[in-house]
């Protein structure tokens, strides 16, 4: 018998309820290995094992406003890094940064904020064949308000005019961390035995352990958990995804199905972005966890609707 506002829950209403709360899970958790700081502070440098962050903090700090030198010694553990693998990130997230200097392959990608970059500073600055051996690699990144140029082992390799100051656009909120990203999605795995950072007239050490930490899950938490989707793709896919899923739900439900199917993923949807926060590559989001209900009630709501026109 038919319920009012509703569909009989058979067996297979209940499959495929099942179902959509399997590929849900697997959708939105792979991979499924947990997240942990690799990282380590010794003597020699800053290693980098396996995926891990290490956060520099100085108070004197401030955005250039002439001149930034990056002065790195690296030794990568693998010529076949993604991401680009950051080594240094002056950055808030993978899509928000001033100077990120990473690996993609043997290459150094340099990201510039600049007038005319995307936020990231994108298109990049390449230069091939620097991580091509797993040996201690100097190198070193020159900006200016009109140049940037790059040296390897003391020999020039790359010299650009640039077009306007690239410190006008930059953010002075940012943070500034090594062997990953600021929040942990682009490790680099590999050791980092100098990183000295100059600002117009001012040299940092970047190693210091008095100003150097690998922070704790708290400090990861805070830092990973964002309000807002990072893209318009990611926003659109947790809306509309959901909405077969909320149809699939409504037919496994009989009484107050909508109702019902919104709390469902409401607590699902808690659930899985409370896992993202541990798994590596994963980006949690209120916004996510919003979208995700409302595309599923979106979804019970015209399944009920159907159902009372039969």
């Amino acid at each position: 018998m038919h319920e009012r506002g509703g569909s009989p829950a058979g067996p297979r209403a209940r499959l495929g309820l099942l179902g959509a709360i399997v590929l849900y899970a697997i959708a939105t958790t792979f991979p499924f290995e947990v997240e942990r700081n690799g990282a380590r502070l010794e003597p020699t440098g800053a290693m980098f094992p396996s995926a891990g962050v290490l956060w520099w903090a100085e108070p004197s700090f401030r955005v250039p406003r002439r001149q930034l030198s990056l002065e790195v010694t690296a030794r990568t553990t693998s010529v076949d890094q993604r991401g680009p693998a950051r080594l240094v990130t002056y950055s808030a997230d993978p899509y928000d940064a001033n100077v990120t200097l990473g690996q993609q392959g043997d290459t150094l990608v340099v990201r510039l904020r600049r007038p005319g970059s995307s936020p990231v500073g994108a298109p990049p600055f390449l230069v091939p064949g620097v991580f091509s051996t797993a040996q201690d690699i100097p190198f070193r990144v020159d900006v200016s308000t009109t140049r940037l140029s790059v040296s390897v082992d003391g020999r020039s390799v790359l010299d650009r005019e640039l077009d306007a100051d690239p410190f006008a656009t930059w953010r002075s909120d940012f943070a500034v961390a090594l062997g990953n990203e600021v929040t942990g999605e682009r490790p680099w795995l590999g050791e980092l035995r100098t990183v000295r950072l100059t600002s117009d007239d001012l040299t940092h050490d970047l190693l210091d352990p008095l100003t150097l930490r690998r922070p704790s899950y708290l400090d990861w938490l805070r830092q990973r958990v964002m309000i807002l989707s990072a893209s318009l793709a990611d926003v659109l896919a947790n809306f509309f995804l959901l909405v077969p899923m909320g149809w699939l739900t409504a037919g496994a439900l009989r009484r107050h199905a909508v109702a019902r199917t919104a709390a469902l993923w409401l607590l699902l949807a808690l659930l899985v972005e409370g896992l993202q926060v541990l798994l590596p590559g994963r980006f949690p989001a209120l916004s996510d966890l919003v979208l995700n209900v409302l595309g599923a009630t979106l979804g019970a709501a015209w399944r009920s609707r159907a159902a009372t026109r039969r």
